[in-house]
Order: C-alpha cells, then sequence, then structure tokens
C-alpha cells in the first residue's frame, strides 16, 4: 500500500535529498543567506529563493535545522541523529518537506498525522521524535485507541431488547395505510407523542450538518429516558408509547421518511435500524462501553471510535 506519497514536481522549492548531517550541511554551505527581513540569518531551503517557507540554519550547537514556516520540522544533530518535529501542524505540506529531504520510503502521512516507518514500523512523529543513527527510533510516541467492550455492548442490547424487537416488527410489516374518517373528515395520523415535540432529533446521529454537542446529548439523554419509562407503563400504554417513539426515531435513523395524504413510508429497514440503534448505544453509554488500549504500530493508526468518546 502506497502511503501518500507525494510528487516531487509539485514542490516548487526544487529541495535536495538530505538524509544525513553532512549533507545537510553541504546544502547549508553552498545557500546564500537572506541578509534583511524576518528570517535573517536563515537560508533558502531550495534554489528558489522567493519560496521561503522551507530555510536552513544551523545553531550554536552546530545542528543544521530545517525550519517549515515557523516550526522547526527536522534538526539534524553532528552525532548523526535526527530530530522530527511537526508543531502540531500534520500539513501535507509538512510531509512533503519530510518526504523530500528524507525520502518518501522513510515519512508518510496517513489519517491526518505524519509518520515516521522503520523496519514495517509506523511511529507517529507528534511533537517530536528523536531517530537515532542507526535509523531506529530513541523513544516511541505511543497512540491509544478506544476498543468496544463486546460484553458491556451485549448487555445494553438486552436492556433495550424490547424495543428493537417491536421495531423490527413495525418495519416488516407494509407501511402503507389508510387514515380512514373521523369526524367526516380525512385525518392523517398523528405521528409524534406529546413527549417528542420540540425534541431535536437529528444530531443524534452524524448524517447532521448542524455541530451542537449540547442539543445532541439533550436529545438523546431524553430519548433513554424515554425508553427507560416504557418498562413501567400498562401493556397498553406501552404499546401506544413505542409507536410514538418509533416513527421520529425511525425518521432519525433512516436515509428517507415522507409522508402522503394517505399514509406514511420508511425506508428504514430493521438491519439499519439496529445498526443506527447500536450508534446511539455507543453516544449514550460510551463510558462504560469503550477501553482505551495501546495500538500497534504494524500500521498508521485509525480510531473510528474516538468520536464516541472524546
Amino acid at each position: 500500500m502506497a502511503y501518500n506519497n507525494y510528487v516531487r514536481a509539485f514542490m516548487g522549492e526544487n529541495l535536495e535529498s538530505m538524509p544525513d548531517y553532512q549533507t545537510a550541511v553541504g546544502v547549508f554551505n553552498v545557500r546564500k543567506p537572506y541578509i534583511k527581513g524576518k528570517y535573517k540569518g536563515e537560508r533558502p531551503l531550495g534554489r528558489n529563493r522567493r519560496h521561503d517557507r522551507s530555510r536552513i540554519a544551523v545553531d550554536d550547537n552546530g545542528n543544521v535545522v530545517v525550519n517549515h514556516y515557523a516550526t522547526a520540522i527536522i534538526t539534524y544533530h553532528p552525532d548523526g541523529s535526527l530530530s522530527l518535529n511537526t508543531g502540531g501542524w500534520s500539513s501535507i505540506s509538512t510531509a512533503q518537506i519530510m518526504q523530500e529531504l528524507l525520502g518518501v520510503d522513510r515519512i508518510c502521512r496517513v489519517n491526518c498525522k505524519v509518520y515516521y516507518r522503520h523496519n514495517d514500523e509506523f511511529h507517529h512523529v507528534a511533537n517530536s521524535l528523536r531517530i537515532e543513527p542507526n535509523g531506529s527510533p530513541l523513544f516511541v510516541n505511543n497512540e491509544y485507541v478506544w476498543v468496544l467492550r463486546k460484553d458491556q455492548m451485549k448487555h445494553y442490547r438486552k436492556r433495550y431488547d424490547f424495543f428493537l424487537e417491536y421495531a423490527k416488527q413495525v418495519l416488516t410489516m407494509s407501511s402503507d395505510f389508510s387514515t380512514g374518517l373521523a369526524d367526516g373528515k380525512w385525518h392523517e395520523p398523528a405521528f409524534e407523542g406529546e413527549t417528542l415535540k420540540g425534541w431535536y432529533m437529528t444530531p443524534l446521529i452524524n448524517f447532521s450538518h448542524r455541530h451542537d454537542p449540547k442539543a445532541r446529548d439533550r436529545a438523546r439523554n431524553a430519548l433513554f429516558d424515554y425508553l427507560d419509562s416504557l418498562s413501567t407503563k400498562a401493556e397498553d400504554e406501552r404499546l401506544q408509547a413505542m409507536y410514538e417513539l418509533l416513527t421520529p426515531v425511525t425518521y432519525m435513523m433512516g436515509r428517507d421518511f415522507y409522508r402522503k395524504s394517505d399514509g406514511v413510508e420508511w425506508s428504514c429497514d430493521p438491519t439499519q435500524f439496529k445498526r443506527a440503534f447500536d450508534t446511539l448505544l455507543k453516544h449514550q453509554f460510551a463510558e462504560d462501553l469503550f477501553v482505551r488500549k495501546l495500538a500497534p504500530k504494524t500500521a498508521p493508526v485509525r480510531d473510528p471510535n474516538a468520536r464516541f468518546v472524546e
């Protein structure tokens, strides 16, 4: 698999490869310094002096420092070691400069993070990563992922199994039905119960363009409080309450939901509903459902569960 190996021609600085300290010193020596301006004393990293976003300098300790904008992204030490640093800016241009100087076989950018590759391991550069002369990291920046506790997930599924089973029965029935006559007039059924009116349901899932955590949490909490209250209702009240709850929740979880003058149709099927309800469970009970574990370095780290916890 190729990990974001950028085309060299995209870079405007015409950078030369700088795999080690001696090469870096040689590049520094042949560049003319800026004699004025905010970069006075530094030298352009590439041959084109107008591209000054990346520069090279030597500090008081003899280290050759590559500055990208305001961040020292690579420091070549006289003993042959390297220090890599993103300064918190894991941008494409940061990865490009590192790849140009150290090689695409050593640097990659995946999931908006810059990694240093060594012996088939991916080491997160983060704010600092020291590389020994032999190429191995002096220390590691550990990454963690949130792992689902399957036993706890099973517990919460069982807790709301009555509602999921009811949803499955309703969603597998024909969703077209006649409204009938009442008081001599045609009426469309009322799908929202009184307790549901005014709820902002959309933030419960990630399809919404509105990023309002407070509204999402408020609606989610109200939803599960309402579900828990169903167990105390009489059977006939419980079925009515579950139906009143099912319709807006299905609307929230389905791809499409539209009403007609003589009925209503859902595009949400039981599998889709169950999957979306699992998402709600993860949001609601994230503290119990997820445990933080050390991620392996065999591949770049991607944590899809972070959205439920962080």
